[in-house]
């Protein structure tokens, strides 16, 4: 479930081979996509946004939680738990693999789309 970067980044590797590609992203960016492209393929990163960790983030009630990035998971779990009966979707690998490492069970949707979504909600 869930994209998979690797397997998108090889095939935009395949279609930019030789090109100039430019990446507007995160000052901190993972960079993903760029680790695959070919030495022909020129890569200009344009940083357009830094993230800045929230500090103090309340505690939710919610019954589901849903992170869409690796800093949202530092950000709250600097100073929260779970509940027992909280369930959590990660959207993204980068960002469950986060919540793997603070070892809390997600829910990854097959999309990381509206309604991937709606399927993972549902379907806890």
């Amino acid at each position: 479930m869930g994209i998979d970067s690797a397997e998108v980044a090889e095939e935009f590797a395949k279609l930019a081979n030789g090109t100039t590609v430019l990446f507007p992203g995160a000052e901190d960016s993972l960079k993903s996509i760029q680790k695959h492209l070919s030495a022909n393929t020129k890569v200009i990163d344009l940083p357009v946004y830094e993230t800045v960790m929230e500090e103090d983030v309340e505690q939710s009630s919610a019954e589901v939680m849903v992170f869409t990035s690796p800093s949202n998971v530092e950000a709250y779990f600097a100073c929260n738990l779970l509940d027992p009966d909280q369930k959590v979707i990660a959207i993204g690998k980068s960002t469950g693999k986060k919540l793997e490492e603070m070892g809390v069970n997600y829910t990854l949707p097959f999309s990381p789309d509206e309604v991937g979504l709606a399927e993972a909600v549902f379907g806890i």
